[in-house]
């Protein structure tokens, strides 16, 4: 599963998505030039508790890779659960919910709260 958004951002975004996203709990966090990358959650937690469970979907491991160019910001979400013989609806709804919330976040810490492009 992949998510992106794209937004329009002032001086300074890529140091508020790092500070937002260390306050959020990503780890592995990652700068180098003008990107930033990190992880979140755990594939052990999430087989261990699966998406019905609140503790799993808390869990759910995510990938972002956010990028900027002049005052345009893109952020890649994708999942990272690994691999799975059968897909549950129940994924899709849990990275929905952790894409939503993420992005509205970030989005919110650089200061672009309008409509995503």
């Amino acid at each position: 599963m992949e998510a992106i958004q794209s937004w329009n951002a002032g001086d300074g975004a890529l140091d508020a998505i790092e500070a937002s996203l260390k306050e959020q709990g990503w780890k592995d966090i990652t700068r180098a030039g003008e990107s930033v990358e990190a992880r979140f959650g755990s594939r052990l937690a999430f087989r261990l508790l699966g998406g019905y469970l609140a503790p799993g979907r808390k869990r759910f491991p995510l990938h972002l890779a956010v990028s900027s160019k002049g005052l345009d910001v893109t952020a890649k979400l994708r999942s990272d659960e690994g691999f799975y013989v059968a897909r549950l609806s129940i994924m899709d709804r849990v990275f929905k919910e952790h894409a939503d919330r993420l992005f509205g976040s970030l989005r919110a810490a650089t200061g672009n709260v309008g409509p995503a492009r």
